[in-house]
């Protein structure tokens, strides 16, 4: 089956008119990578968008995640950008990596920052910058797109997967009684939950006691030890971002995001079976602990994601959250004592081939064939305004 063949359980949607296909291939011939002189336009175009102090302004960020991803290919930024009367309009990130799908890895790129200006939105601007980012790989990736984003995305023919499942295991029920997050959820399921979960969260803590934090390895950095766990683990997940040494040396260790993270190795029985990182913050003004990523055998998740929680709880956080997508996770983690919370909008997980080589997209079209956490994509990056609240 090749690109164009993939089926669909959605009704087809009309194809753009001429006069709209027409100016969206003017816009593509408009769209061009990023350039050094165009980093002082690009600046304005932020703060224009995001208000001074933005994310997006960081010389040092804009570095690592778009010249400096270990993925074998050019150093050239993956951005792309649009000008209309001499000032940016658009512009469309992605953060190159490498996907294994079934047996084989393929150039792929996280979608991220697809930003608009007001007065050129619904022009085709979005769905110009999108097209050239997509052509320069095998396949792109959304893990995350925004509601502005969203629509352009599906009109574009990409593949919604759903939300990403977002869990909870709850350490101090008073703290999360005030968020907004978990009051509504609450109100939704009943307080008969609370004492579930309070009863799972006991009987995790006795069930997994030799899983504890002390099977935890803290190490200020990663090493090459991890590319044993990368080599056994990934057979297990049909479609997974890779995860060795040098990509996690990249995404974790690199002085950006560094001072972010804790990591640890899960050791068992004298041997490295797997790692995770974790980190403290916010949400929704209360503070707790995120199991940003990590990678074992499937039978060894409850107890890797236990030991994680127990070491955070010693921080006196509300909860913990783990935003995963995993095969092994068939239903919520609940002899780990974790919640799956439903919000209004989970974080969105979508895919698009690209102008590469084809990926399979009966592996990909089934989101229970994705290994995803919050370290795909960018929704745990540093951002200063959010890691201050």
């Amino acid at each position: 089956m090749t690109r164009m063949e993939i089926s669909s359980d959605r009704p087809a949607r009309p194809g753009p008119s001429s006069a709209v296909q027409s100016r969206l291939e003017r816009l593509i011939r408009d769209a061009r990578r990023f350039a050094p002189g165009d980093h002082d336009d690009l600046r304005r175009f932020h703060e224009e968008m995001f208000g001074e102090g933005c994310r997006q302004t960081d010389e040092a960020r804009f570095r690592w995640l778009y010249e400096e991803p270990p993925d074998g290919s050019p150093t050239d930024p993956s951005v792309w950008i649009i000008r209309k009367n001499d000032r940016i309009v658009g512009e469309q990130a992605g953060i190159r990596h490498r996907l294994k799908v079934g047996d084989e890895e393929h150039r792929a790129s996280w979608a991220i920052d697809l930003i608009v200006h007001p007065e050129w939105r619904l022009r085709g601007v979005g769905p110009a910058l999108s097209e050239v980012h997509s052509a320069e790989y095998d396949l792109v990736v959304a893990a995350g797109a925004t509601d502005l984003a969203y629509p352009t995305y599906l009109r574009l023919g990409w593949h919604d997967l759903g939300g990403i499942p977002f869990l909870l295991k709850p350490i101090d029920l008073g703290l999360l009684l005030s968020m907004r997050l978990v009051v509504h959820h609450l109100v939704m399921h009943g307080m008969r939950l609370v004492s579930w979960g309070i009863r799972a969260s006991d009987a995790a803590r006795t069930l997994n006691a030799r899983h504890s934090v002390e099977a935890l390895e803290f190490i200020p950095r990663f090493d090459e030890r991890v590319n044993s766990v990368w080599e056994a683990c990934s057979p297990s997940y049909p479609v997974i971002a890779r995860r060795d040494f040098t990509s996690l040396r990249w995404r974790f260790d690199h002085p950006v995001p560094a001072d972010r993270y804790e990591r640890a190795y899960f050791v068992r029985d004298g041997a490295v079976r797997g790692y995770a990182v974790v980190r403290r913050g916010f949400l929704l003004g209360a503070p707790m602990g995120f199991i940003t990523d990590y990678l074992c055998a499937p039978e060894e998740t409850n107890a890797l994601l236990s030991a994680c929680a127990d070491h955070l709880r010693q921080f006196s956080v509300a909860g913990v959250v783990c935003e995963t997508l995993n095969p092994a996770l068939r239903s919520p983690l609940r002899r780990a004592g974790f919640l799956r919370i439903r919000r209004r909008v989970n974080r969105r997980l979508l895919w698009k081939a690209g102008g590469g080589r084809a990926p399979d997209a009966g592996l990909l079209d089934d989101p229970r064939n994705w290994f995803i956490t919050r370290a795909d994509g960018d929704s745990d990056h540093p951002d200063p305004r959010v890691d201050r609240e």
